[in-house]
């Protein structure tokens, strides 16, 4: 199962961690496209995690967001 955690930076960018404990590949929606800080890309849509995968996308302040 995939566990999201979206903590905000001061500045209001927000921070979703994701963590895959199972044995099977998870898609994960988004509802806001963000930036995968393990690979460098841009992920908008949904993020696949691989088994026991993880995944950390920046996501852009509130403000930036409206």
């Amino acid at each position: 199962m995939a566990r999201p955690s979206a903590p905000r930076g001061a500045d209001g960018t927000g921070y979703l961690f994701l963590l895959n404990h199972g044995p099977d590949e998870r898609l994960v929606p988004l509802g806001t496209p963000g930036t995968d800080l393990l690979t460098g890309t841009e992920a908008a849509g949904a993020v696949t995690l691989a088994p026991l995968g993880a995944a950390v996308i920046r996501l852009p302040a509130a403000q930036e967001r409206a």
